[in-house]
């Protein structure tokens, strides 16, 4: 017997969805029929038994009794399948869409050891007919809120048209129980290492670079025996910011040893090294960009080139390769940022078509401060001790004093044509710059266009020998990040779902900020010191047209209910007036006083869940006159289809005889 994992189908979906997942655990686990791989053996971790509930592909998102009666026959189906195992079994449920919010009510339950949800919108109903469908919600969100059992949601971002992805988010449970240590993680699937790029909704379930990190770490769950070690798991296969070293031995440098002492303002640059052999950097700051393995950040298939790096003090004499007088103690670094991140291949797409990029793929970013020198320490250095087998790759180590700059660009500095962002051009082999917009308006709604410029757009990256392009990161949100390869006059979309209608703020949400960093190394082609901002109008609208459809329609039968009364009123005087003449009236004298009255009440800061959401804010304050014109038109248009489709039942009618 294995480990129980119940999967559950959300709206419209299927129990065969799971197979893709269950295929990929299998393939993990078993290196050939009835042999574990050797990631398990010895481990005490078993195989996982999958199970799935099959709803009819109900409509669940639309009917709340609909989700009560899949919530209690998930509940039956669980205890079913625990029957079947010892005491004190756990089951590992996973939920995709509407089947997160239905694995959510689950909760809370002992039987339960953690909970994944893919695409799964846990703070905003899909459609919002159903009272029913917001008590449900208000019970899960208590359940979030308090229960201990490690909960996390992986969302698809903008590839995902189905749902908004801002709803995707877990609620902080820091909101709600300041100092709470109960686990919620969020991950976007554009800072999932590996996958780097969003995923539909449909796909979530079978995206490769998805499904084998969701097996893995089910696999993995199944050896925890705590709640703290599932964390752990969750953080190491699930990440989207990195992870930290686990505890380590230090080294010495012991007399006779080979190193290597690079002269001070040298960088350690090793292309395709073979062989072991440890590099001393002198001190003040540290970055090390590596593609090689940094143990435990590294590719599901294992590189033969691994990097390590080390805080060392000591005396050496030259600096050259040759053998030392004196030792030199060394111990492991602890890197401020430790990841996976993308390397885009110049002349090729990014993100990767089609099957996209291997798990395999990508380099090792290592960032660390570097520490205190003790007084009595005449020399300190970084050492980075490589152990190669003649495999390609390379490693890249230099100090870095990381710029931030800031900019005071504003959403209404953009509004009529874009502006210029010019940076200072460095002369560095290595770069890391830091970008900040602390004045830029940041929501859903808002879609912005950056377009590189380089100074040197002659030169092509693509038949350069840089080790490392430019590669601009985005990130707006601790779950959510992405990556763009920079090229000249090659425009990105900046695109968050941080802040958006009808979600509640949180701490890692504001309104305003956008940061952006920009890493190269060993660059010698495109040097991108300029970029023009703008917003994309389009994007901005799409963005709009899928958050508002809801409240488009409440506000239409708002205006029927205006229209009906004010035919009440004029029927009262004597005559009733006609359809016609009912919206000439409205659009004429009373719909120009609403339009005035609706942008006011949009500038109020109500709640977000009233109103537009906006929480009062100036720029989206159009929004409520665009909304209602759009909601009048639509309620003209349906009156003219009526008209439309009663023509022929007119000209029939008269054709009929009369009696």
């Amino acid at each position: 017997m294995g480990v129980p994992v119940l999967f559950i189908p959300g709206n419209a979906g299927s129990s065969h969805q799971v197979r893709s997942i269950a295929s990929s655990a299998a393939r993990q686990y078993f290196s050939s029929p009835f042999v574990i791989s050797g990631d398990f053996t010895g481990r005490g971790i078993q195989s996982l038994d999958f199970f799935a509930v099959e709803f009819n592909e109900d409509l669940s998102a639309f009917h709340g009794p609909t989700i009560e009666s899949q919530i209690e026959y998930s509940a039956a189906a669980m205890r079913y399948i625990l029957s079947h195992y010892p005491p004190n079994t756990q089951v590992i449920v996973m939920g995709h869409s509407m089947g997160g919010i239905v694995g959510t009510a689950l909760l809370p339950s002992d039987d339960i050891s953690a909970l994944i949800t893919m695409s799964t919108p846990h703070t905003l109903p899909p459609a919002r007919f159903d009272a029913r469908i917001d008590e449900i919600y208000s019970r899960n969100a208590e359940s979030l809120a308090n229960d201990p059992t490690p909960v996390v949601s992986i969302c698809g971002g903008a590839t995902d048209m189905m749902i908004p992805s801002e709803s995707c988010i877990l609620p902080d449970p820091g909101d709600v129980n300041p100092g709470s240590a109960i686990y919620r993680r969020t991950v976007f699937t554009s800072a999932l290492e590996g996958t780097w790029t969003g995923v539909g909704h449909r796909e979530m379930v079978w995206c490769h670079q998805v499904r084998w990190r969701v097996a893995r770490v089910a696999l993995e769950l199944g050896g925890a025996n705590s709640n703290v070690d599932m964390a752990v798991i969750l953080d190491t296969w699930l990440s989207g910011d990195g992870r930290l070293l686990p505890p380590a031995t230090g080294i010495d440098i012991p007399e006779a040893a080979t190193y290597e002492a690079l002269p001070e303002s040298m960088n350690l640059v090793l292309r395709k090294p073979t062989g072991s052999r440890t590099y001393l950097l002198p001190i003040p700051r540290a970055l090390d960009d590596t593609n090689a393995s940094v143990p435990p950040v590294a590719p599901q298939h294992l590189t033969k080139l691994r990097a390590s790096p080390y805080f060392c003090v000591g005396r050496v004499t030259s600096p050259t390769t040759q053998r030392s007088s004196e030792s030199a103690s060394c111990i492991p670094l602890e890197p401020s940022t430790l990841k996976l991140l993308p390397g885009p291949i110049p002349g090729k797409p990014f993100p990767v078509p089609d099957e996209g990029s291997d798990e395999s793929e990508g380099l090792v970013l290592f960032e660390a401060t570097v520490p205190r020198i003790p007084s009595d320490v005449e020399d300190a250095w970084i050492g980075v001790h490589v152990s190669a087998d003649g495999e390609d790759g390379w490693v890249f180590g230099a100090f870095d004093e990381t710029q931030t700059f800031q900019s005071d660009i504003g959403v209404f500095d953009i509004v009529a044509g874009g502006a210029k962002l010019s940076l200072q051009p460095t002369e560095q082999s290595l770069v890391r710059r830091h970008i900040t917009f602390p004045k830029l308006f940041s929501n859903a709604l808002m879609v912005y266009t950056l377009t590189p410029k380089s100074v040197r757009p002659t030169v092509s990256c693509a038949h350069s020998l840089s080790l490392f392009p430019p590669l601009l990161v985005h990130k707006s949100h601790p779950a959510e990040t992405h990556y763009y390869r920079l090229e000249h006059e090659k425009s990105v979309a900046l695109h968050t779902h941080a802040s958006a209608p009808y979600i509640p703020l949180s701490r890692f949400s504001p309104s305003y900020s956008s940061e952006l960093w920009i890493y190269s190394a060993g660059t010698d082609c495109e040097d991108v010191n300029n970029f023009t901002l703008s917003i994309d109008w389009w994007a901005s609208i799409g963005r709009i047209a899928t958050r508002y459809p809801t409240t488009l329609m409440s506000w239409g039968v708002g205006v029927v209910a205006l229209l009906m009364f004010q035919a009440w009123c004029e029927s009262g005087k004597g005559s009733m007036p006609s359809v016609s003449q009912s919206l000439v009236a409205f659009i004429c004298h009373l719909l120009p006083k609403l339009l005035a009255a609706s942008f006011i009440v949009a500038l109020l800061p109500l709640s977000p869940d009233h109103y537009l959401g906006t929480r009062g804010e100036p720029f989206l304050g159009f929004l409520a006159p665009v909304l209602l014109i759009v909601a009048t038109g639509l309620v003209c248009v349906s009156w003219w289809l009526m008209l439309l489709l009663m023509w022929p039942l007119k000209f029939f009618t008269r054709l009929l005889p009369m009696k």
